[in-house]
C-alpha cells in the first residue's frame, strides 16, 4: 500500500498535469492577487460566500467572481448603471462576470478566416501529461475537413519523456506506413511537444519529421514540480495543499500507476530537468520547429507587458480597460500564482516558448486544444479554428 504523503510528493504535477512550468519565468507583469506560493495560508476550497450587492464596483465583483466567493441574489449587472443610467449589459464594457453574457463580450471570431490548402505530410496530434483522451478529441474532424490528413496517438499518461516517445515513435512509425509518406507534422500540447522534441532528437526521427508545433508546452520547466519533489524552501502548508490536491487528482482518475515512471516525469518536468533536457537535445536543424503560448487571467484581464512577451502577436485583441482576456478555471488560479509571469494556469509565456514563437492565443491551458460547439463567448477563441489556421501555416511552408 503506498504511503499517502509519497504518493502525493511523486504526482504533484497533477495540477498542472497536462503540462509544467517555469520557475525562472520572468516577473514582470505578474498579476497581483490573493496567492502567493509559499507564504500565508493556502487558499480555501470553499471560499466564504460574499453578496454581490449594488455599490460594488466592477473590479470588486470581477474579483469575487474569481476566487469563487460571489454569492448572487440580484443581477447586480442589471441594476447598477451608469451616470448616462446604462446598466453594465448596456455600457459597451466586456463584464464577463455577470450572470449573463454581456453582448460587450462578444468578440467575434478571431483573426482572419482560415484558409490555404492541405499540408504535404500527415498532422500527428500529441496529448500532454496526465492526458487521459481529453486533448484534440473531436478537432481531427475539422483538420480533415479541409482536406489534411490527420491521427491523434495515445501515449502513457504518466510516464517520463523518454517512456512516452518510444510510445509515439511506434506509432508514427505506424503512421508514415499507413499513409505511405516520408514525414509528419507533429503538433504537441504541453508535454507532448517535449515528447515530439526527444523522438526528434534522440531518437533519431529528424528525417520523419517535417515541423514541430508546440502548444503551451513547458520547455523550462515547472516550479510545481520542483515543490513535489521537494525542491523548494515554500511553506510546509502550501507543499502539502498541493499535495493533497495531486492525491486526490491521482487517486480519483487513475486505479494503478508506476510510482519509478511518475518519478521520472516529474524529473523531467522539473527546473533542473528541464534545463538538462534541453542542453542534451538541441534542435535539428531540418525540422521547423514552432510555438504558441496561452494566456489567461482570473478576472479575465490582460496582464501589464503581456504585448511585449507575446511580441505584440495576440490571437484577440483587449476590452475597455484591457478586460476581454480569457477567464481562467478556477481550479488553476493559485497555480497561476504558483508558476509566476504571464501564464495560462500552468505554463508561462517564458517556459512556452521554443524555436519561432508565433505569439499567444486567449484560452487557459485547459481550453487550448479542447473541443467546444461554440467559441469562447468572452474572446471567441476556437480551438478548431486556431488549429486549422496553424495547419494551413505549415501547408504554406511546404510541410
Amino acid at each position: 500500500m503506498r504511503n499517502p504523503m509519497t504518493a502525493g510528493r511523486l504526482a504533484l504535477a497533477l495540477p498542472l498535469l497536462t503540462a509544467p512550468l517555469a520557475c525562472d519565468a520572468p516577473e514582470d507583469g505578474r498579476p497581483a492577487g490573493p496567492f502567493v506560493f509559499g507564504q500565508g495560508q493556502p487558499p480555501p476550497d470553499q471560499p466564504e460566500p460574499v453578496e454581490i450587492e449594488q455599490g460594488m464596483t466592477k473590479l470588486e465583483v470581477a474579483e469575487l467572481a474569481a476566487a469563487g466567493a460571489a454569492a448572487w441574489s440580484d443581477d447586480i449587472c442589471e441594476l447598477s448603471t451608469n451616470d448616462a443610467g446604462e446598466s453594465w449589459y448596456q455600457d459597451d464594457e466586456c463584464d464577463w462576470y455577470c450572470p449573463r453574457p454581456d453582448p460587450a463580450c462578444d468578440a467575434g471570431p478571431i483573426g482572419p478566416d482560415p484558409e490555404g490548402s492541405a499540408t504535404t505530410y500527415p498532422l500527428v496530434l500529441v496529448h500532454g501529461f496526465m492526458d487521459k483522451g481529453g486533448a484534440f478529441v473531436g478537432l481531427e474532424s475539422r483538420l480533415r475537413a479541409d482536406g489534411h490528413v490527420v491521427e491523434r496517438v495515445s501515449l502513457p499518461p504518466l510516464a517520463p519523456v523518454a517512456v512516452r516517445a518510444e510510445y509515439l515513435a511506434e506509432q508514427v512509425d505506424e503512421i508514415l506506413a499507413a499513409h505511405g509518406v516520408a514525414k509528419v507534422n507533429l503538433i504537441g500540447h504541453s508535454m507532448g511537444g517535449l515528447d515530439s522534441r526527444y523522438l526528434v532528437h534522440h531518437l533519431g526521427y529528424g528525417d520523419r519529421v517535417a515541423s514541430v508545433t508546440t502548444i503551451a508546452t513547458p520547455h523550462r520547466g515547472s516550479s510545481v514540480a520542483d515543490a513535489v519533489l521537494g525542491w523548494t524552501n515554500a511553506d510546509n502548508a502550501w507543499v502539502e495543499w498541493l499535495m493533497g490536491k495531486v492525491v486526490d487528482v491521482v487517486e480519483g482518475q487513475y486505479d494503478e500507476f508506476d510510482e519509478e515512471d511518475l518519478v521520472g516525469a516529474l524529473e523531467d518536468l522539473s527546473t533542473g530537468g528541464a534545463a538538462s533536457f534541453n542542453a542534451q537535445t538541441p534542435d535539428v536543424a531540418e525540422v521547423f520547429y514552432q510555438s504558441w503560448a496561452g494566456v489567461s487571467s482570473p478576472i479575465a484581464r490582460w496582464p501589464d507587458g503581456v504585448e511585449a512577451q507575446c511580441g505584440d502577436v495576440l490571437a484577440a485583441d483587449p476590452y475597455f480597460l484591457g478586460f476581454g482576456n480569457d477567464r481562467m478555471s478556477p481550479k488553476l488560479v493559485p497555480l497561476s500564482y504558483v508558476e509566476g509571469g504571464i501564464n495560462d494556469g500552468v505554463v508561462s509565456i517564458h517556459s512556452a516558448s521554443w524555436g519561432r514563437m508565433r505569439g499567444c492565443i486567449p484560452a487557459d491551458h485547459t481550453d487550448q486544444v479542447r473541443a467546444t460547439d461554440e467559441p469562447i463567448w468572452i474572446t471567441g477563441y476556437d480551438s478548431g479554428r486556431f488549429l486549422r489556421s496553424v495547419a494551413f501555416g505549415l501547408a504554406k511552408r511546404g510541410y
